[in-house]
């Protein structure tokens, strides 16, 4: 299994490489949501989620302990992304629009599935077998 988030997913450091993140995404069986306050504000992070979402590709998420993912936040976020995201990030609108990503159609397949998802909760300062568990869980 791949994990197609990155922390430099969406720096814009290399733009070719980001690009191939989405063939990527097309050629994964799954895609993994670490969910984090700021993770539905990142325009490549979404493409990559409305990637798997048109295509079919199931999201499983897993609900980062103290990282501030907020789930009615995020609905709502995703509800107004028209409004919200570029307040949000300026810049992400145009990232979205040049990768032939609308935000409406962004908005519509990720607000459908997105809230949606049932999250496994991972504690990463936890203990090993705590992890250990939560992956499990993820994976099953």
């Amino acid at each position: 299994m791949r994990l197609p988030f990155d922390t430099h997913a969406d720096s814009g450091d290399n733009l070719g490489d980001l690009r191939e993140l989405i063939d990527h995404v097309l050629d994964s069986d799954v895609v993994v949501l670490l969910q984090s306050e700021e993770v539905l504000f990142r325009p490549w992070c979404l493409l990559e989620l409305y990637a798997a979402a048109t295509a079919g590709i199931p999201i499983v998420s897993l609900a980062c302990s103290g990282k501030g993912y907020d789930f009615a936040a995020a609905e709502d976020h995703l509800l107004h992304l028209d409004t919200s995201l570029p307040t949000s990030n300026p810049s992400a609108v145009g990232v979205l629009e040049a990768q032939d990503a609308p935000v409406l159609e962004v908005a519509h397949a990720l607000w459908a599935c997105i809230p949606n998802i049932i999250s496994v909760p991972l504690n990463s300062s936890g203990s090993e077998a705590a992890i250990r568990a939560a992956v499990t869980n993820l994976v099953n």
